[in-house]
């Protein structure tokens, strides 16, 4: 729960941050650490991101400086595009935090306080 609520186990606070760029943002992740992240909605189920030439590219370099970048489940230079521009969701940053991403997003929903399994936003109605 201390990750989810920005404290690291050695007291480090992790905070969000948005320049708005991929290129920018993943930059400043790289010289200070953290994740950056751009899933998939409601409105893009896919992602936004073409995962040719914007999320390949960069999850070579960063597992090239020896982090990590994946959709949410599958690792994006695993990825066998099907179409040119070809969108995904992306996660890419160290091992640590791309890994955590990846096991909250597969871990089943909580229930909600009535029982009802979903989304948090259900609760809102």
């Amino acid at each position: 729960m201390d990750a989810l609520a920005g404290r690291a186990a050695k007291g480090d606070g992790k905070n969000a941050r948005y320049i708005g760029s991929l290129v920018a943002d993943f930059h400043r992740n790289l010289l200070k650490g953290g994740v950056f992240l751009y899933p998939g909605d409601d409105k893009s189920p896919h992602g936004k991101l073409r995962l040719l030439y914007e999320a390949a590219p960069m999850a070579f370099i960063a597992e090239q400086a020896g982090g990590a970048a994946s959709d949410g489940v599958t690792p994006i230079r695993d990825i066998m595009p099907k179409e040119l521009h070809q969108r995904t969701p992306l996660v890419v940053g160290s091992k640590e935090d791309v890994e955590f991403v990846n096991r909250t997003v597969a871990s089943p929903l909580s229930p909600l306080p009535d029982g009802r399994g979903g989304h948090q936003s259900d609760a809102i109605a």
